[in-house]
């Protein structure tokens, strides 16, 4: 799972701080839960963390539906805000075919305005012609699966 942000309790709660690094304690109960449901021990990461500074999509924060799980505050991102998501990762990592998170945003079943949109951000975390050719690549296999499957 990963973990974009986290939020400042002492100070407002709603205000979004890095996730880099991750609280001690925080790391602990993730090491137990990896134990007990025998996760891969990197289940729960900070690796997207980049994306707070860099810029979250449009819309992202107020899109957020938080959640309470036994004092532990989640704040889940809605489906518009997962499209620039899903669409950053499948893309940086389409080197190696496609993957989970291709899978993802498939299942977001975006439409083509919503991918416009998604690839409007995407230039903003990284404006490589590489990234932007692999953004396209995406976007035309994500579309040429949505007319063979309506």
């Amino acid at each position: 799972m990963d973990i974009v942000a986290l939020t400042a309790t002492s100070r407002d709660p709603d205000e979004l701080v890095s996730a880099t690094p991750l609280p001690a304690a925080l790391l602990e109960n993730a090491h137990l839960v990896a134990t007990e449901l025998r996760l891969a021990p990197d289940w729960l990461n900070s690796a997207p963390a980049d994306l707070l500074r860099l810029g979250l999509p449009p819309g992202f924060v107020e899109g957020l539906e938080w959640e309470e799980f036994a004092g532990l505050r989640v704040g889940i991102p809605d489906r518009v805000g997962l499209i620039p998501l899903k669409l950053y990762a499948a893309a940086h990592d389409n080197w190696a075919g496609p993957d989970r998170h291709q899978r993802d945003l498939r299942a977001l079943h975006p439409t083509h305005q919503e991918l416009v949109a998604a690839n409007v951000w995407v230039r903003t975390q990284d404006a490589s012609e590489e990234m932007n050719t692999l953004v396209l690549r995406v976007i035309k296999e994500m579309e040429r699966d949505e007319r063979r499957d309506p």
